[in-house]
């Protein structure tokens, strides 16, 4: 068997030692090159997730101050909530019935109080409205003159008054604003 030769140039020069140096000196620049650029790429990615890290709890942060503002806004509002209710609720009530009790029997009994709520206290004190039936317009005015000089009755204020038929022929419905003082 006759044995071929794979040299495609048969004839040409071959490698000398100084190309073998050249090309081991080429590697070696080549690896040191890409050892260099992993570790500065390895930097970068370690200074971009601390930053990533840093922007994540300061978003955190401030979202959780956020939040507790909004909380403390809420809590103040339920307790300035709490607190008028409180102050309209905390009214002379023994001597405010007796007061509406003594005008109606003063006014003879044609005047009756249908219905009662507080108001939000004014500057004067505590104000409770009163929507009152009458049998006729005097009849209103005597209630009204007669729950003006009742203790504790510190402001009567007519508000509005109109025609109610359902208490006879000249029956008036009528809206009172009533500021109570203590006595």
């Amino acid at each position: 068997m006759m044995q071929r030769s794979f040299d495609l140039a048969p004839h040409a020069p071959r490698n000398t030692p100084a190309s073998w140096l050249a090309l081991a000196v080429t590697a070696a620049l080549a690896s040191w090159a890409a050892v260099g650029a992993t570790t500065s790429l390895l930097e970068w990615q370690g200074a971009n997730d601390t930053a990533q890290t840093q922007r994540v709890e300061t978003r955190k942060r401030r979202t959780a101050d956020a939040e507790r503002a909004r909380d403390s806004a809420a809590v103040d509002a339920a307790r300035k909530v709490g607190q008028q209710l409180e102050n309209r609720l905390n009214l002379p009530w023994s001597g405010i019935f007796v007061a509406l009790e003594a005008a109606a029997r003063e006014s003879g009994g044609e005047a009756v109080l249908m219905a009662m709520r507080t108001s939000t206290p004014s500057e004067t004190g505590p104000q409770v409205n009163l929507n009152c039936v009458a049998s006729s317009p005097a009849a209103m005015l005597k209630y009204v003159r007669a729950l003006r000089v009742q203790v504790g009755a510190g402001n009567v204020r007519l508000v509005s008054q109109e025609k109610a038929l359902a208490a006879g022929p000249d029956g008036v419905s009528f809206q009172l604003n009533v500021n109570w003082v203590a006595p």
